[in-house]
C-alpha cells in the first residue's frame, strides 16, 4: 500500500493498493490531501495526516470510510506500521519514533531517533526497521531495532581533533580523551588504534562505559625526531550506529637546545658574464626551543660573499627561518669553487659550511 496527494490541497490523497510488479490492484480516497504513512491492519487501513491538520491518525476501510480517528503524539508522522496490535509512527520534525495503542490513540513508548527526520518505518515479524536522514544529513541511514533488546550503546567523544603543540624530541604530552556513553547500554571499547607509532595510548581492552557514565583515554604523543606529525586516532566500540570514530591529531618536535639545519647545503650559481653579480638564497632554520645565534659568515675566496645589509648577531627563533642571501660576482674567466661558513651557538654544530661553485665567462 502507498499513498500520493496529486494536484491541489482541495483534492483528497490517494490510497493505492499494488501487486508485486507494481500493478494498481485497487484505490480509494483518503480523508485529507497532505496525507503519509499507511499501515495494513487486517482489511482495514491506517493514515496519517502531517499538515491541515498537523498530525492526525485514521484508521478507514477499503472504501476510505473512517472507522477510527485521534491526534497524532507529534505533528509530522511521515510513515506508520503495525506491530501486533499496536501502531508505530515515525515523525519527521520531531525526529522520534512512537508507539500507539489503537484502542485509544494514546502512547505507549517514544524514542528519539538516531539521527534527523525519520520518513520511514516497518515491522518484519520480529525487528522495526526504520530510517532516517542520519546526523547531519550527509548520509541517509537504515537501522534495525531489536523492540526486545536491552538497550543501544552510544558513543560521544570529547573532541574529534587536538593538536599537541610543539613538544621536546623524546619527550612525552599527555591528553585525556573524555568517552561518553549517550546510549541505554553497556558501551565497549573494544581498540585504540594510532595510523603512526609516535603517539600510543595505555588503554587496555576492553573499556565498559556505562550508560550515562564518561571515562577517559589517555593519548600520549611522544616524538622522536624533529619534524610535524600528523596522525589518526581511530577508536573501535560496540555502537550500532558509528562502530569507528576518528580523532585527527598533531604535534611538533623540536629539540630541546638550539639546532641549527641549513637548506641548501650546494649552491651553483651557474654561468654568468664576468664582473656581473647574482645572488641565492640559504634558508638558515632553528629546530630546537632555545634561540639560534648566528655569530658570523664566512668565505674562503672573495667571489662569494654576503651583502652589505647583513648585521650580526642574527636571532633565530625556534621554527623559524632566516634567509640569507649569498652573492658571486667573478673578476675572471674561470671555474670558481668555495665555502661558506656559518657559526652559531648551536652546541654540537658550531659551524656548518655551504658549497658554492660558479662559472664565469666573457660574454659579447
Amino acid at each position: 500500500w502507498v499513498t500520493d496527494h496529486p494536484g491541489s490541497s482541495s483534492n483528497p490523497a490517494i490510497a493505492y493498493e499494488l501487486d508485486m510488479t507494481g500493478n494498481i490492484v485497487s484505490q480509494f480516497n483518503l480523508p485529507d490531501h497532505y496525507m503519509s504513512g499507511i499501515a495494513y491492519d487486517n482489511g482495514d487501513i491506517w493514515v496519517a495526516t502531517y499538515y491541515d491538520p498537523d498530525g492526525h491518525i485514521y484508521k478507514v476501510n477499503s472504501l476510505g470510510n473512517i472507522l477510527q480517528d485521534f491526534p497524532a503524539p507529534d505533528n509530522q508522522p511521515w510513515d506508520l506500521c503495525m506491530e501486533n496490535d499496536y501502531l508505530w509512527m515515525a515523525d519527521y520534525w520531531g525526529d522520534a519514533l512512537y508507539k500507539i495503542d489503537t484502542e485509544d490513540g494514546s502512547l505507549i513508548e517514544s524514542y528519539a531517533s538516531e539521527g534527523v527526520d525519520p520518513a520511514g518505518i516497518v515491522f518484519d515479524g520480529t525487528y522495526l526497521w526504520y530510517c532516517d536522514n542520519g546526523q547531519d544529513y550527509q548520509q541517509d541511514f537504515l537501522y534495525k531495532v531489536d523492540l526486545g533488546g536491552e538497550g543501544t550503546p552510544g558513543i560521544n567523544l570529547g573532541f574529534d581533533e587536538f593538536n599537541f603543540g610543539q613538544v621536546i624530541v623524546g619527550e612525552q604530552s599527555l591528553t585525556d580523551l573524555p568517552v561518553t556513553n549517550t546510549g541505554t547500554a553497556d558501551l565497549e571499547i573494544s581498540s585504540v588504534v594510532f595510523s603512526i607509532p609516535q603517539y600510543s595510548s595505555t588503554f587496555q581492552p576492553p573499556l565498559i562505559i556505562l550508560p550515562n557514565e564518561t571515562a577517559y583515554l589517555t593519548i600520549d604523543f611522544e616524538p622522536d625526531s624533529y619534524g610535524e606529525f600528523p596522525a589518526v586516532m581511530t577508536i573501535s566500540s560496540n555502537d550500532p550506529v558509528n562502530p569507528e570514530e576518528d580523532v585527527s591529531l598533531n604535534g611538533f618536535g623540536i629539540f630541546q637546545e638550539q639546532d641549527i639545519a641549513v637548506f641548501p647545503t650546494e649552491i651553483n650559481f651557474g654561468n654568468i658574464r664576468v664582473g656581473a653579480v647574482t645572488g641565492e638564497f640559504v634558508e638558515i632554520l632553528n629546530q630546537g626551543e632555545e634561540n639560534l645565534i648566528i655569530s658570523t659568515v664566512q668565505f674562503d675566496t672573495e667571489w662569494f660573499f654576503y651583502g652589505d645589509t647583513e648585521t650580526f648577531p642574527i636571532t633565530i627563533q625556534t621554527n623559524e627561518i632566516y634567509n640569507l642571501r649569498v652573492w658571486f660576482s667573478p673578476f675572471s674567466e674561470t671555474n670558481f669553487e668555495g665555502i661558506m661558513h656559518i657559526f652559531s651557538n648551536d652546541p654540537d654544530e658550531n659551524s656548518v659550511s655551504v658549497s658554492l661553485s660558479g662559472t664565469a665567462e666573457e660574454m659579447t
